[in-house]
């Protein structure tokens, strides 16, 4: 499974300021392997800058097994306009020890040191997982669950949790930034910060779970906070009514609660499908075709990430989906348009599944996109 490490660098504490007839401008460069990114400037900010940058990084699964080999660099730099900056100091910190801060729900920090190995100061960051499996593979959380005695079993399937927007009237302030925790069994995932306010937040995030039997969802929502991340409340879905879903999408907002107080409402579509998946899953509308009168269709595809992406589109049967396009390169944080046509099932009325895998360069399954097709009567 691949993942995504959110940097966010909040604030620094600089022993000195190299500029003498003014503040200097810092800025945070991090960099993981190859790839580098950079926050925005704190234009005369001195020795205490802030910065708002939400940096997104791509960890492989043989990344994520072995946090101790993955090493963060953090190096700080004068901004000098069109000459080179100047750096205030360097620093590192390993993964496993992000690990061991986000389960004590605390900042980061991360000591400079400067070019005479001298301490330079400090930056203050937040680091967070997006589709962040709480531990170990889904194999081994089974074995987990099984020694454990809890009576949990796989159900054949996978749920996919589409959480869409909140309301929340009581305890919540508009300008706090939301996300969410959903939990089924012993997996996890983090969502991304919300869009829009904090009373009426908006998600993006598809989440997907192999179903365990008798295990209820919870999807728990906390506002996030520089200092600590506060529990508004948590919504609750029955594993009697993921267990009843089927053919049907479930989509009804679930109310948020905080103890016995009600906190607001949190709308969540689930769909499930009679497959397993461990990747992101997206699922289609049904597409209905003529026999001998195939249709096009095109859907635009996001590259998140703050390098350039190339990926290869397959399709699992040919004789109902054929992409047009298989190959496609995807500049940082833009979009490229994958082409389908779609054929009828043999028998007509019938409905057949297809999935369309999208690899990265080395291979590995970043996505899975489920069409369903119909032939029309």
């Amino acid at each position: 499974m691949v993942s995504t490490l959110v940097i966010r660098p909040l604030s620094a504490n600089f022993l000195k300021d190299i500029e003498f007839f003014s503040k200097q401008d810092p800025f945070i460069k991090v960099s993981i392997g190859t790839e580098s990114q950079k926050t925005e400037i704190a234009h005369g900010a001195g020795k205490t800058p802030t910065w708002k940058a939400i940096l997104n990084f791509k960890l492989t699964q043989q990344q994520y097994q072995n946090p101790d080999n993955v090493i963060i660099n953090f190096e700080a730099f004068d901004d000098e306009g069109t000459k080179a900056a100047r750096p205030l100091g360097s620093g590192t910190i390993k993964l496993s020890q992000v690990n061991n801060d986000l389960a004590r729900n605390q900042n980061s920090r991360i000591d400079l040191l400067d070019s005479k190995k001298k301490g330079a100061g400090s930056i203050e960051v937040k680091f967070d997982f997006q589709n962040y499996v709480s531990s170990g593979t889904m194999q081994q959380q089974l074995t987990t669950q099984q020694t454990m005695g809890r009576g949990l079993r796989h159900s054949k399937g996978t749920i996919i949790v589409k959480p869409l927007t909140g309301r929340f009237d009581s305890g919540v302030q508009e300008q706090e930034e939301i996300y969410l925790v959903a939990q089924h069994g012993d997996v996890s995932y983090q969502s991304m910060i919300s869009e829009g306010n904090g009373k009426r937040p908006t998600f993006r995030d598809i989440i997907t779970f192999q179903l365990f039997d008798g295990a209820d969802l919870a999807i728990k929502c906390y506002d996030n906070d520089v200092d600590r991340n506060d529990l508004i409340g948590e919504a609750i879905i029955p594993f009697s009514t993921l267990a009843k879903i089927g053919r049907n999408i479930f989509s009804e907002d679930v109310p948020v609660f905080n103890t016995n107080r009600r906190m607001g409402d949190l709308r969540v579509e689930i769909e499930f499908l009679d497959e397993f998946y461990d990747q992101l899953v997206k699922a289609y509308p049904t597409q209905e075709v003529r026999k001998n009168e195939p249709i096009s269709k095109k859907i635009r595809y996001h590259n998140p990430d703050r390098f350039k992406k190339n990926i290869t589109i397959r399709s699992q049967n040919k004789n109902l989906v054929v992409v047009k396009n298989e190959t496609l390169s995807i500049q940082p944080n833009d979009f490229g348009e994958i082409k389908f046509q779609f054929f009828a099932p043999q028998n007509r009325g019938s409905e057949e599944r297809c999935r369309i895998e999208i690899l990265l360069e080395d291979n590995t399954v970043e996505e899975i996109l489920i069409f369903k097709i119909r032939a029309a009567l």
